[in-house]
């Protein structure tokens, strides 16, 4: 009977030790499985990208931490803004005009409402929009923009501050023109008048050009548009033809439609 209960004995202290053994390697590998996982997912869980900001011509990069192969965020986003040297040259110069809300708060006092006893309110700060360049390594809209302000010449200049400086009469027409199309972001616009320019740097030769190439552009898109019933596009196309011909009724009857007046009610 001693031999037997002894022999149990043995076999339970066998069969725990086992178990603890089953159970600590359990946890050993998967801390291991864990642990890879997280370095395999973790370059698929940074999105980083960069944008622009089409008043100030500032560009803005971010990143953050998503869970993997969603746009659920799981970090803070880290931002980093800057303004690039042709886009500070371009507004020291006075080409790029910078939107009201930004130039004008501080200055229009008469027009902030009033409180109870008279005193002009503290103005609501201006909100600031950003067009996205490039996330996750895939471009935006606004990255035709980008990728053509940064060229530069053969001695290192960049190519569109030496031609400003080059064609300066020209260049009222043209940063006026990209200024806008930008601010609609419609950005495949600005890169046909940057090409025209390029190609008609005189003056009368460029409004000449740009007007006829963009003409049939902007009115199949006003079209195209309005037959998929997208205001927001109709009210920015039109918008864009206004300032090319103010004088057109296409244009200006199109901006002032129903359609797009309910386009930029929508917040």
């Amino acid at each position: 009977m001693a031999d037997s209960s002894s022999a149990a004995d043995s076999s339970e202290a066998v069969h725990s030790r086992a178990s603890r053994r089953l159970g600590w390697t359990v946890v050993i590998v998967s801390a291991v499985v864990l642990v890879l996982g997280v370095f395999v997912a973790l370059p698929y869980s940074r999105l980083s990208g960069r944008e622009l900001n089409p008043e100030t011509l500032e560009v803005r990069y971010f990143s953050y931490y998503r869970i993997p192969f969603t746009q659920i965020g799981i970090s803070p986003i880290y931002r980093v803004t800057q303004q690039p040297g042709w886009a500070a040259f371009l507004i020291d110069e006075g080409y790029w005009k910078l939107a009201k809300s930004q130039t004008n708060a501080a200055d229009s006092k008469k027009d902030q409402p009033k409180t109870g006893s008279g005193k002009a309110r503290r103005p609501s700060p201006p909100r600031e929009r950003w067009h996205l360049i490039v996330a996750g390594g895939t471009p935006a809209d606004a990255a035709v923009f980008v990728t053509i302000m940064e060229a530069r010449r053969r001695n290192g200049d960049n190519q569109w501050v030496a031609w400003t400086k080059d064609h300066p009469n020209t260049a009222r027409v043209l940063w006026s023109y990209v200024a806008t199309a930008t601010d609609l972001e419609l950005y495949p616009y600005v890169a046909v008048m940057l090409r025209t320019a390029e190609q008609f740097p005189k003056r009368s030769q460029f409004e000449r050009q740009v007007r006829t190439r963009l003409r049939d552009l902007l009115t199949r898109d006003l079209e195209t548009a309005r037959e998929r019933g997208d205001t927001d596009r109709v009210a920015r196309v039109a918008r864009l033809g206004v300032s090319l011909w103010p004088d057109e009724p296409l244009w200006s009857e199109a901006a002032d439609s129903p359609e797009a007046a309910s386009a930029e009610m929508t917040p």
